[in-house]
């Protein structure tokens, strides 16, 4: 968090009708899920999102996230080669982010798909942390290199001592565990501020710093922000959204 680059963007689609706004996710991939399209979805969001962070800067990479039936049917590991491939994006540049969901039915089979997915190169981020049940069990069996703590711990971290503890007995234990610590939901500068003080996390994101993007607008905001920051070092940017839109 000390050099305030940006460092990755989260992929994050959206079902656009013409004449429409923009379907949030929340609302069509269980739709896409019941219908059997969330693998065809899936796959051109990563291959999208390969194509595209291969035109950023070499030390820009990008997280996609998986959902729960995408991550059970077919060979992920196959689609994830073929969007590197294709795109001739590193593997180190490419995040694949699940949740407790995604792993929740069978961990045996989570815990071959992520090797797998670690033995190409590609990382792999725990999202939405400490909202499941079994989080550590996770920490202690999956091959991680990110631990996302998801915003619930941030919306009142001001006001609440007790969110304030619970964050930090978090960061540490990931840490210690050798994990990359990554903040969500940060909204205002004061969360910020109070990060930046008292807790050693390696990343934060919200809209804070950027409301979600298109992938055009993703590429000068990189631009723009990080010669601001050469401009003035209390310029702060970090991981962001980028916004794919597929039309239907």
């Amino acid at each position: 968090m000390s050099d305030g680059k940006a460092k990755v963007f989260e992929a994050l689609t959206r079902w656009t009708r013409d004449g429409h706004e923009p379907v949030p996710p929340s609302e069509f991939i269980p739709i896409a899920e019941d219908l059997g399209l969330i693998s065809d979805i899936g796959k051109w969001t990563l291959c999208e999102a390969c194509k595209v962070c291969q035109t950023w800067p070499e030390d820009v990479s990008v997280a996609v996230n998986l959902s729960a039936v995408q991550f059970r049917v077919g060979s992920i590991t196959n689609v994830v080669k073929m969007a590197l491939n294709d795109s001739g994006l590193g593997p180190a540049r490419l995040e694949i982010e699940i949740t407790e969901t995604a792993i929740l039915n069978d961990m045996e089979h989570a815990i071959l798909v992520l090797e797998e997915l670690s033995t190409l190169g590609v990382r792999i981020s725990l999202d939405d942390f400490g909202t499941g049940y079994s989080s550590l069990s996770y920490l202690h069996k999956l091959p991680l290199d990110k631990l996302k703590i998801d915003k619930s711990f941030i919306d009142d971290l001001i006001e609440t001592p007790r969110s304030r503890t619970l964050l930090k007995g978090i960061t540490v234990l990931g840490q210690a565990l050798g994990l990359k610590i990554v903040v969500e939901g940060v909204e205002t500068k004061d969360q910020l501020d109070l990060l930046r003080e008292r807790y050693e996390v390696d990343y934060v994101q919200g809209f804070h710093f950027s409301k979600a993007l298109t992938k055009e607008h993703a590429s000068d905001f990189l631009r723009l922000s990080n010669e601001a920051i050469l401009a003035d070092g209390n310029f702060l940017t970090f991981p962001s959204k980028m916004l794919l839109k597929f039309n239907w």
